[in-house]
């Protein structure tokens, strides 16, 4: 008994100085004290040793192995497998790891890839990431090869012309990985050793892992626990088309438990994908929540108090699972009495190029400081699934405080809030020509079926600008008002209409409906009108004037030569003029055509509206035009403001640029489009970016004063504006 005791003992104090040894080992090679004392948290995987210089170092005492023993509930789609057993799962609390802040992280990113992928899938990703200049933003970058039989280490580099040699003489080699597709991929062992390395701070770093081979495990609270305590974020891009193991959710739910993004994508779009990852420019998480939702809903969100007025980037997943074709609409708003918007994604979007995974991220965009900012999510899955959406939103700058340093956010639960009534990023006047809004095509029963159906059908052959995430039309002069019919696409615009009569045009009452609605976004939304009869004297044009000004909506009326019913031209006119709209006069059987000489559903933005008013002959000299950039503008110059008006004898604008020699005159040729159009001329010149005096030429048969305009849009090769004209009184 008394030789155990002394070998017991013996024993005891071997582990005791080799566990000195590697403390003191490690302690030199970060650059710390090397006097330290040994705490044993209780635990089954890790012994924690606590530096008196405060930095935290953790050392694996035995190997883990993980047996998951569960019954799956399979369906014929590899990322619904249904888990019907009972997991355990254990809460696992490691302490804070204090030897990084949010000022000096990241240092370091891992970059993990399956040995399943293809060569070419890993070249072309890393290719993304060189040209990101990813380099320059980390000190140390790590990379490893896993899902191989013979494990393999992760190499350190302080350059990323180092990285790419050591991954170019590392590309997966199906001769090394599992030959069974029913082995789990051993990513949470990469992990694992990552955070174990003496080589690399691991302190608030990133690691992103392409996946091809699912993992088998479903606890996921150990290995979460440890990422967790270093403040470090874990990005996936899971493949679409997996080569093995059983569970395709459990490393999403990693990343959206760390703050990080976790995207379902075909291979050959990996590198898109990263290309537009939180991963450099916006690497620091502001916030972040994971939402469960399930068919139609609206749901309120945690709101937000931006640390800083900056530009911050927004990442959303939209299903937790490669996409099935369910999404119908997903909207992301924020607003405050101050500022406010909406990031949308449609099933146009999904089946656009590389969408066609789950991940979306948005341009930057602007939040101001000082404002809590109100966030709501409405969603239309036709499937009743339940699933776990990402929302994220990244700054390109730390902040000192704790909430904002890398991986350090506190992750919110789950939750599913009652509906909201109203989406308030919808109810707001504050936006711009680049935020999401709806496009309206309201025409008079009187113009008839066919010219009504001419321009519907030739909507869908023109892409809608990606600002409209709703495309509505309505029939107005009839007996029996409709409601408005708000559709995702404008191929479903294409509508019949029947023949019944009313007195005056409501089209006034249509423009105040379409206001009104609380479902759908006002501001900054266009709509084309399409004009037979008038409105009478009796309506009153200052409210909706009002209204139209408040929102940026722009109003374009395409009125037939020949009206019926109604008298009251002057409304219509009043309210273009006012909006930096249009009032614009066809030959009756080419209305269809006053849709699409207008913005409609382009990427058409206003750069300059003027109104004026002439008579007899004369030179008038207009405000001065700012082109912001080089390249195609569009003019549209009216003429004469009645359709009966004959008295029109010649015009010519010029406009000359202020610092160099680029001069554009124009001399209305009338006839060239007398067929189609009856009061104003086009024209496509090419501008140099800077200021132009404007001035118009004009002779008149008669003294009458003729109410006119200008307006001047971007086209084909100017890119649009992200600020609104100022209205012209």
């Amino acid at each position: 008994m008394m030789i155990l005791l002394v070998i017991l003992i013996f024993l005891i104090a071997a582990i005791g100085i080799a566990i000195l040894v590697v403390l003191l080992h490690h302690g030199s090679s970060e650059g710390t004290a090397t006097t330290s004392k040994i705490v044993i948290v209780s635990t089954p995987i890790y012994t924690t040793t606590i530096s008196t210089t405060t930095t935290t170092t953790k050392i694996p005492t035995t190997t883990t192995s993980r047996i998951v023993t569960q019954d799956s509930e399979k369906t014929s789609s590899p990322e619904k497998t249904t888990i019907t057993s009972s997991t355990s799962v254990i809460t696992t609390h490691l302490p804070d790891d204090t030897s990084c802040s949010p000022k000096n992280s990241p240092q370091t990113l891992l970059f993990a890839y399956s040995n399943d992928l293809s060569s070419q899938t890993v070249l072309d990703t890393l290719d993304a990431l060189v040209h990101s200049q990813l380099g320059d933003f980390y000190s140390w970058i790590g990379n490893v090869r896993f899902d191989t039989e013979n494990k393999m280490d992760i190499q350190f580099h302080k350059n990323m012309d180092d990285t790419t040699a050591a991954i170019r003489n590392n590309l997966p080699d199906e001769d090394q990985g599992f030959q069974n597709s029913g082995i789990g991929s051993d990513v949470f062992d990469v992990i694992e050793k990552f955070f174990f390395n003496t080589e690399a701070p691991v302190c608030g770093s990133i690691i992103l892992i392409l996946l091809k081979r699912n993992p088998n495990e479903v606890d996921i609270s150990r290995l979460v626990s440890l990422i967790r305590s270093h403040h470090a974020i874990v990005h996936v891009v899971a493949s679409a088309t997996p080569s093995g193991g059983s569970q395709p959710k459990t490393m999403y739910s990693v990343t959206s438990k760390t703050n990080g993004m976790g995207a379902f994508e075909y291979d050959e779009f990996f590198p898109t994908a990263i290309s537009n990852f939180p991963l450099y420019s916006y690497p620091y998480p502001v916030y972040a929540t994971t939402v469960q939702i399930s068919g139609s809903w609206t749901t309120a969100l945690p709101d937000w108090f931006p640390p800083v007025s900056d530009i911050y980037l927004i990442a959303v997943t939209y299903q937790d699972h490669v996409s099935d074709g369910s999404l119908q609409d997903f909207f992301f708003c924020w607003n405050n009495p101050k500022d406010s918007g909406s990031f949308s994604v449609l099933p146009t979007d999904v089946d656009d190029y590389w969408h066609g995974g789950n991940y979306e991220s948005l341009e930057p965009d602007n939040f101001r400081q000082g404002y809590d900012y109100s966030m709501v999510l409405d969603y239309n899955y036709t499937s009743q699934d339940v699933q776990n959406v990402q929302i994220r939103i990244y700054s390109s700058v730390s902040f000192e405080n704790e909430s904002s340093s890398i991986g350090s956010l506190p992750i919110l639960p789950l939750f599913f809030f009652d509906a909201c009534l109203v989406i308030s990023g919808f109810q707001n006047d504050k936006c711009t020509p680049k935020d999401n809004t709806s496009y309206l095509i309201a025409y008079s029963n009187d113009i008839g079926s066919e010219l009504t159906l001419k321009a519907l059908n030739r909507m869908h052959e023109f892409s809608p600008s990606r600002q409209f995430v709703k495309f509505a039309k309505v029939r107005f002069d009839v007996q029996q008002p409709g409601e408005i019919e708000y559709l995702d696409s404008p191929s479903e615009l294409t509508s019949s209409t029947n023949s019944s009569y009313s007195i005056g045009s409501d089209v006034i009452s249509v423009l105040e409906k379409f206001l009104e609605n609380t479902q759908y976004p006002v501001c900054g939304s266009r709509i084309n009108v399409l004009v037979k009869r008038l409105p009478t004297t009796e309506v009153d044009v200052e409210s909706i004037i009002a209204k139209l000004r408040k929102f940026h909506v722009g109003v374009y009326f395409a009125i037939a030569e020949n009206t019926i019913g109604g008298n009251n031209l002057d409304a219509l006119n009043e309210i273009a003029f006012r909006t930096n709209g249009l009032s614009i006069f066809l030959k009756d059987d080419m209305i269809d055509k006053g849709v699409f000489v207008t913005q409609f559903i382009g990427e058409y933005t206003l750069i300059y509206a003027a109104n004026f008013n002439v008579s007899g002959q004369g030179t008038i000299e207009l405000p001065p035009m700012t082109v912001p950039n080089d390249g195609g503008y569009k003019f549209l110059i009216s003429f004469k403001d009645d359709p009966v008006s004959d008295t029109f004898q010649s015009a010519t604008i010029t406009c000359t640029h202020t610092e160099i020699d680029n001069t554009f005159t124009y001399t209305f040729k009338t006839v060239i489009d007398a067929e189609r159009y009856i009061n104003f001329v086009t024209q496509y010149p090419d501008l140099d970016k800077g200021t132009y005096t404007v001035k118009l030429e004009y002779e008149y048969a008669n003294q009458d004063v003729e109410r006119l305009f200008i307006r001047v849009s971007n086209f084909v090769s100017a890119p649009p504006v992200d600020y609104w004209v100022p209205y012209d009184n």
